[in-house]
């Protein structure tokens, strides 16, 4: 099983949930976030030495491991721009899930 965390701009994030669920994948938890990357070389450049953070969605999907390109390729079409600022993806192995109300764990817990 792998986790995927998507960093993406906020505009974007209602296609991608929408491209997921019709690619059948429906489970995915939504944070609020704030942050910079090479962006943030432009305030420095500009003599302001503050972070200029900027907000983004970040996006918790948890896959089976047969499911991770195709629900990475699904968050790339969905929130490539072409601009600086489209984010980023990072995936993490995952050693065990466990569905609370059924103690199902592994693969039968995020299906």
């Amino acid at each position: 099983m792998k986790k995927v965390e998507a960093i993406i701009r906020p505009e974007r994030v209602n296609s991608v949930i929408s491209a997921l669920g019709m690619a059948g994948y429906h489970g995915v938890t939504v944070y609020e976030v704030a942050g910079h990357g090479k962006q943030r070389s432009h305030a420095e450049r500009q003599g302001d030495h503050e972070a200029q953070l900027r907000p983004k969605i970040m996006l918790v999907i948890v896959v089976k491991d047969l499911d991770l390109d195709q629900v990475i390729k699904v968050i790339m079409q969905t929130s490539k721009t072409d601009m600086a600022g489209d984010g980023r993806i990072f995936v993490s192995e995952l050693t065990d899930v466990i569905r609370i109300r059924t103690g199902e764990r592994s693969d039968k817990a995020i299906g």
